[in-house]
């Protein structure tokens, strides 16, 4: 992170190279999505996060305004739907840390929400105010210089409650020692039958260079696509070769304790990066990636547009929230016990817990009303109330 000043010197500069996630500035968001166990957590967590709809409860009752439905879960600008905005701002956060949209109003309603790219966002707080500003750069080389409440910025980990972090960020050792292992067996393969070994010269005279020079056209001859040829020397030459310790081979081949790191950063499962899971079925390690893992990514997304698309007092009462009903469904068992819960406490009525059990409603009286177990007894009852008794 650098901390600096720019244009009069009056703000200072919080975020200025977005993309680098360690201190030394070698590790970039992009190039870790060459890893196939970080773009998947990726994927599998911004899809998880972008399917969902945004709905807003107004004191527990959904009452979200059609502007705003269509907005976040239809088409939030011209350029793009609002599942494609939701899935880059979820990988934005998760690779860089960091996540950005420009809010666009008029005439004091919001109109339009732009992605903004995170390495052309930087932000500048004003030394006495504490107010942040966001300069934003878009694909058609125009120049926003934007109030904090303008710009929706989406972070998990922050230790200063402006600038966030990556989960790569503690993923370093990890990416590098799988990373060295993938060479280690693309090395090995691209070497063909002809593996590792010593090519015998007999003559005294060869100084470096030569010895560099039939090195290199041996290699060239007889390795990469020309592995499996034969090998063709003459009397002057012997080729002998360096057996490799398979087992070496096998325990990278088969070492998953990178992957396991990746899964346990991200907050995932670990079936879901290929791992065989412990002790747990899938249907619980899916209940419990919903509360201790995706809840937690809602609410990063729920708290900033509570204070960006909601005024104060507003906000006070209308909250969003993420729908997770399509989650729920992709597991029977759970939806089930969820209606059966909900329908013998009297929340739903008999029509709208077969249509959550996907029935089709009955067409009589009986369809909307609404069934209390009879061991729930009314604190009146309870207390000798005047309907005690009843």
């Amino acid at each position: 992170m650098f901390f600096g000043t720019r244009g009069d010197g009056n703000a200072s500069t919080i975020e200025q190279i977005h993309g680098l996630l360690n201190d030394g500035g070698n590790y970039s968001s992009v190039s870790n999505l060459k890893n196939s166990d970080v773009f998947t957590a990726v994927k599998v967590l911004s899809q998880d996060i972008a399917d969902n709809p945004i709905v807003q409860y107004n004191d527990g009752v959904d009452e979200i305004s059609k502007e705003l439905n269509y907005l976040l879960n239809v088409k939030p600008n011209d350029f793009m739907s609002a599942r494609a905005l939701k899935f880059a701002l979820s990988a934005n956060l998760l690779l860089t840390g960091n996540a950005y949209a420009r809010i666009e109003r008029v005439k004091g309603e919001i109109y339009a929400i732009y992605l903004a790219r995170p390495s052309w966002t930087t932000i500048e707080q004003d030394p006495n105010s504490g107010r942040l500003t966001y300069d934003i750069n878009d694909d058609d080389g125009h120049h926003f210089k934007l109030d904090q409440d303008d710009v929706l910025h989406f972070k998990d980990f922050s230790t200063n409650g402006i600038f966030g972090k990556s989960p790569l960020y503690s993923l370093k050792r990890e990416i590098e020692v799988q990373q060295s292992g993938l060479n280690m067996l693309t090395s090995f393969f691209k070497s063909g039958v002809n593996g590792s070994g010593i090519l015998k010269v007999n003559k005294s005279d060869l100084d470096t260079n030569a010895k560099q020079i039939i090195r290199k056209e041996f290699v060239k001859a007889n390795i990469d696509n020309n592995s499996s040829r034969v090998v063709v020397m003459d009397n002057t030459m012997e080729y002998e070769n360096i057996e490799v310790d398979t087992s070496i081979l096998k325990l990278v081949n088969t070492n998953n304790f990178s992957t396991q790191q990746i899964a346990k950063a991200f907050g995932l499962p670990a079936y879901k990066l290929g791992l065989e899971g412990v002790h747990t079925s899938v249907s619980q390690s899916d209940m419990d990636y919903i509360k201790n893992t995706l809840d937690h990514y809602f609410n990063v997304f729920n708290s900033e547009l509570d204070v960006k698309l909601e005024s104060y007092p507003t906000n006070l009462t209308k909250k969003f929230n993420f729908n997770i009903d399509r989650l729920l469904r992709l597991d029977p068992e759970t939806k089930i016990k969820l209606a059966i819960q909900k329908r013998n406490a009297g929340g739903i009525t008999k029509n709208e817990y077969r249509r959550e059990l996907n029935y089709q409603p009955v067409d009589d009286e009986t369809g909307d009303e609404f069934v209390v177990m009879s061991n729930f007894i009314p604190d009146d009852d309870l207390k000798g109330g005047e309907n005690s008794g009843k």
